[in-house]
């Protein structure tokens, strides 16, 4: 009981540590220590700590000199290689902007290795998305290529998150890879895991008002086909997606789809008869 309460006493002391770390680093004449001192933190076997650490690292990182950015971002990647199953998802989110445009690419690289190296890495991956809208414009077509990559993987879970990336990155792409990425994503809508269908029937929708008019027609067959699947995931997420891109569905669309959610609404599962009355609500408010 005593050691416990020496262990309890020692992460409020790291805890109290990391928030001080936060809110002086601006004002730290020796950033490189006090980075260093947060990022063994980051390591300690106590939720609270770390959470704390996390905060201090998504905040410090934009006021660490620029010389030693590259390091610091060095860091990061050697503690999600060593713990490949935490999610570091914030972290990914508040730093990756603020590293010089001449290490984004390297770092865009190191991120996909991740998912390479270890599959289950996927809760990162969603941040790819958001990484490449960052990544330099000379970069992207190589970039497009990695995640092309993802969404052939023979790991199911790497392509759920694939599609994502793809859903949140689609109007990033360069124009000359726009075919290529919708037939990776009209692919994923037959994947053999429900899940990745259901990422898809979510990409088609974030995709959708990005696209020209001649993949419009596409998307929508694809989503009515969803609407039949045997899953009853799929067929809520297309409810979802239905609700979200009906305004922009084309006039002579409009009746088919009507005529599938209503469909729907004679679901055997309710959570789908809700799905359906919440895009009820909205279309009719």
């Amino acid at each position: 009981m005593f050691d416990h309460k020496l262990q309890d006493e020692k992460g409020t002391e790291e805890q109290h540590r990391a928030i001080e770390l936060e809110s002086n680093f601006p004002f730290l004449k020796n950033k490189e220590q006090a980075w260093n001192e947060m990022i063994n933190l980051l390591k300690i076997n106590n939720n609270y700590v770390r959470s704390q650490a996390e905060n201090a690292i998504c905040s410090c990182y934009s006021y660490i000199p620029i010389e030693y950015k590259k390091q610091a971002w060095d860091d990061l990647i050697g503690l999600m290689q060593d713990n490949p199953y935490e999610s570091y998802t914030e972290i990914i989110f508040s730093c990756y902007p603020h590293i010089p445009v001449k290490y984004k690419k390297q770092a865009w690289d190191d991120l996909i290795r991740l998912m390479r190296e270890y599959p289950n890495y996927v809760r990162n991956g969603i941040a790819l998305g958001f990484c490449y809208s960052r990544i330099p414009e000379e970069c992207r077509k190589q970039a497009w290529s990695d995640l092309h990559g993802l969404m052939q993987d023979n790991n199911y879970d790497v392509r759920i998150v694939a599609v994502k990336i793809l859903g949140e990155c689609y109007s990033q792409i360069p124009k000359e890879c726009n075919k290529q990425a919708w037939d990776d994503l009209i692919r994923l809508t037959q994947d053999h895991y429900f899940e990745v269908r259901s990422g898809a029937a979510d990409a088609l929708v974030a995709c959708y008002y990005h696209i020209t008019k001649v993949y419009k027609k596409q998307a929508i067959d694809d989503l009515q086909r969803l609407a039949h699947d045997n899953i009853s995931g799929v067929r809520s997420g297309t409810v979802k997606s239905f609700g979200s891109c009906y305004s922009q569905i084309p006039e002579e669309d409009k009746k088919q789809v009507w005529n599938d959610l209503h469909r729907l609404n004679q679901d055997e599962y309710e959570t789908i008869r809700i799905e359906l009355v919440r895009f009820l609500v909205s279309f009719y408010s």
